[in-house]
């Protein structure tokens, strides 16, 4: 009886062997027919996501679409492969002659993946060739191909380990694709344990990368944590596809799942797939320990250790950085979160149960690196939790993501919030009722309805013209109110204007209906049960209402200027303007004017008719001392198309660069104008200050300490002593408010008052600044009263403003100013109560 042969060793004929394998995968992948409805479904998918602007650019949402779909295509031949092969391997003796599993394994694999190449090709080459016939500009190519490789390809090679390990633990073709799916499926569960307990709001799957949602997070660039992740990936692929080759082993040559076990003793056999086990092992073990300082995954558990500060309050557990400003400062914040909670409860009549988690995050930066939102913030109501960033002075939007924890108990159970997005932010924005801007969200809806469009023919709200689905610029007014209430409908147009729609909406119904009919319509706008009217007719109501509103043709005119350019554009790569907006921003809070006006020539070549970058450019000519490029620059501007509502701006800004550079009549001239084009209340009242520093004798310290921000309170000082009026005492007081040096600002008020300053408006702010500082002395009796002659001003000063104001609306609904007044009145009524931390 002849001597069976040994197994294939390391050092036997391995190279044929292998290409053989590897051919024969790829051969038979090409020659399927699936394979080639695929390259048809490729190209389909390539089309269509020409035309959609989140899809249409070489960027990471596009990597991550196509690789969702080869990845899994890739698992399909994988485990098509193996079992065609299976029979003949299988009836080998378990010590003849044949490839080494080695050889088996990674010639499957390696050959699907070489074969879906081509179904990569496709769509790479494709939007290349499409962005260049429909001129879409891209994201940097660099980037792109970056994104590309990191998400199809890794996927691809992911879904391949995953795919053969199926086809090697399993019997059959069948029961592969099963235990394939179940273990997608607890990606997929994982991805959604960890959006709804864990404390991003993004996604994270190894077969899409990181995903954090475009409204949150615009600018998408493959840093060193989303490397670093698919790394992670990739090196628990080659895990898998080692682990495999023992598999491979034992179930081709019949010894069963036990024999893995056995083949760990096999080192002359199976030395290199053991050596890789051991290697990637120990990285995976160290990587999942370190997901956090690695960017991986952070963990809620290495969010709280970065934000190792914790302080209880009433209502809050509020998580915050120790040992900076923020740990300063947290009773102040604490404060604010406890007041917040008190006013929207005492609007909402509902509130939580339990304690709302808060996360004070100390800088952008901090709060990227660990939530992945960058500029934004956000809350997760299900959760009970709200994450913002610190600010010296008012948390951008904390009572905005507040609104959405407290109202939890009003929305669909387990989600905290209403089906259709267009109640969940506006009763998240109407509670807010803050627009950082001039105008309230009445103003803005009622204004919006008049100004036109510059996209379409006709107003922004068009009443007069019937619905048309097919073609929106014929939609109506009402048919475009009323699909901000459907479910995806706030995401259709300009989403930014569907947050000011809604608040207006929300204010309207909840002051004319109450809060009880508002909740009984929240979930699923039911107007009929909560008002015993149709979505159609509340909406003709709540048009009929905002007829009430007392608008100025410049109050149209700056609705029609905020809305007119897209933030999205099928024409703009949105992450790379993103990217530079943000760069440009960096560079100016460094003084760096010459590099932000290098971001801005960057996002004017993006975007050529966006007089916003042109704008910036001058200002960053302006703060350089390049007066005469300035004016230049604004003689051009002038001559665009897209600078119509623009004039204001120009002219401020004009009057500024001939006031630093000592042509104090052409400043004076241009001031007046500004004033005489102003489109908003503020626009008015810095002209009137800038002509007032004009005529100031203390001119030169004025302008020295606008352009020495840091010496400014300095130079105001010396200002002081050449000016005896009020102008140099309200710039100190307002210096001293900026540093929270409240009883030295409350005392240099009283004396601007003392000196009765001309504007109006100069009284209202000293009289609010000063129920600041009485307030901040815990003197609240005070703090009130100051706080309410502000508001009385602010009353005179609107109604000369809009002489046909009929009262039907309240002031505080329509007045900016009267609703931050208002607030601190109730604020300050509520303190007096309060027992404190």
């Amino acid at each position: 009886m002849p001597i069976p042969g040994q197994p294939a060793q390391i050092s036997g004929p391995s190279t044929s062997e292998f290409a053989r394998f590897f051919t024969g995968s790829y051969l038979r992948a090409l020659s399927w027919l699936w394979y080639k409805i695929m390259l048809g479904v490729m190209l389909v998918v390539t089309i269509v996501c020409a035309f959609i602007p989140l899809l249409n650019i070489l960027a990471y949402e596009f990597a991550a679409v196509i690789g969702l779909i080869v990845s899994h295509f890739t698992a399909i031949l994988v485990i098509r492969e193996i079992n065609l092969i299976r029979e003949g391997l299988s009836h080998r003796g378990p010590v003849s002659e044949g490839p080494h599993s080695r050889l088996v394994v990674w010639g499957v694999i390696l050959g699907a993946v070489a074969a879906v190449g081509w179904l990569m090709l496709i769509p790479l080459a494709g939007m290349v060739i499409l962005d260049l016939i429909l001129s879409i500009r891209n994201c940097d190519p660099l980037t792109g191909f970056i994104f590309f490789m990191t998400i199809p390809v890794i996927s691809s090679f992911f879904a391949g380990a995953v795919a053969v390990f199926c086809s090697l633990v399993t019997p059959n073709r069948s029961r592969a694709g099963w235990l394939y799916f179940a273990i997608l499926l607890v990606f997929f569960v994982r991805m959604l344990l960890r959006f709804g307990v864990g404390h991003t709001i993004g996604l994270h799957d190894p077969f899409i990368g990181t995903l954090n949602l475009p409204l949150y997070s615009q600018e998408a660039n493959p840093d060193f944590g989303f490397l670093y992740s698919r790394l992670f990936v990739l090196i628990f692929s080659v895990f898998l596809v080692n682990l495999s080759v023992l598999f491979a082993c034992g179930k081709f040559q019949y010894y069963g799942f036990r024999n893995l076990f056995g083949n760990f003793r096999k080192f002359d056999t199976f030395m290199p797939e053991l050596q890789t086990l051991m290697m990637t092992g120990v990285i995976l073990i160290v990587g999942l320990c370190n997901m956090g300082p690695l960017g991986i995954e952070i963990t809620r558990n290495y969010l709280e250790h970065k934000l190792d500060g914790e302080i209880v309050t009433e209502h809050f557990i509020i998580r915050y950085p120790t040992g900076g400003e923020v740990e300063e400062d947290i009773e102040r914040v604490a404060e604010n979160h406890e007041f917040y909670y008190w006013s929207i409860y005492n609007e909402i009549q509902t509130a939580p149960d339990g304690l709302i988690r808060a996360y004070i995050y100390p800088d952008r930066d901090t709060k990227t690196f660990l939530t992945g939102v960058g500029s934004s913030v956000y809350a997760k109501p299900w959760t009970g939790e709200i994450h913002v960033e610190y600010s010296r002075n008012n948390i951008r939007a904390l009572k905005h993501e507040l609104v959405h924890v407290i109202s939890a108990p009003m929305g669909v159970p387990f989600f905290g919030s209403s089906l259709l997005v267009g109640y969940g932010e506006g009763i998240a924005e109407g509670l807010e009722w803050n627009t950082g801007n001039n105008l309230t969200y009445h103003t803005w809806t009622a204004a919006l309805r008049e100004a036109d469009d510059p996209y379409y023919d006709g107003p922004f709200f068009p009443r007069d013209t019937a619905p048309d689905k097919l073609f929106p610029e014929n939609a109506s007014g009402l048919s475009l109110l009323l699909s901000n209430f459907n479910q995806g409908g706030f995401y259709e147009g300009r989403i930014t204007m569907n947050y000011y729609v809604s608040a207006s909406h929300t204010k309207w119904f909840i002051d004319t209906y109450g809060i009880d009919a508002y909740k009984t319509a929240y979930i699923a706008n039911d107007t009929v049960r909560a008002a015993g009217i149709n979505s159609t007719e509340a909406t003709r109501l709540w048009m009929d209402y905002l007829d009430h509103v007392p608008l100025k043709n410049g109050e149209i005119e700056f609705a029609r200027l905020a809305f007119a350019p897209r933030k999205f554009t099928v024409r703009v790569c949105a992450h790379e303007t993103a990217e530079h907006e943000r760069l440009a921003g960096e560079f100016i809070r460094r003084r760096d004017w010459d590099s932000a006006y290098g971001e801005y020539s960057i996002l004017l070549d993006f975007s050529p008719e966006n007089i916003r970058y042109a704008y910036q450019q001058i200002r960053m000519l302006y703060f350089d001392e390049r007066y005469d490029a300035a004016l230049r620059g604004i003689a051009v501007v002038r001559e665009w198309p897209s600078s119509e509502g623009w004039e204001t701006y120009l002219l401020l800004l004009e009057g500024d660069i001939y006031a630093r550079s000592g042509q104090l009549v052409m400043a004076l001239e241009a001031y007046e104008e500004a004033y005489d084009e102003a489109l908003a209340t503020d626009h008015r009242e810095t002209s009137e200050m800038r002509i007032a520093v004009l005529e100031s004798p203390a001119l030169d310290e004025f302008l020295a300490a606008y352009r020495e921000e840091n010496n400014a309170r300095w130079r105001y000082e010396r200002a002081r002593a050449i000016d005896d009026g009020w102008l140099p005492i309200y710039n100190v007081a307002g210096s001293l408010i900026g540093d929270r040096l409240y009883e030295e600002a409350q005392e240099l008020y009283l004396e601007c008052l003392a000196l009765d300053p001309e504007f109006q408006f100069v009284k209202r702010n000293c009289l609010y600044n000063l129920g600041v500082c009485a307030y901040r002395a815990g003197e609240y009796s005070l703090a009130g009263e100051n706080f309410l002659e502000a508001y009385n001003i602010a009353e005179s000063l609107y109604v000369e403003s809009h002489p046909s104001w009929d009262r039907v609306i309240p002031l505080d609904r329509l007045d900016v100013w009267a609703a931050s007044v208002s607030d601190w009145i109730k604020r300050c009524e509520w303190r007096q109560d309060w027992p404190g931390i």
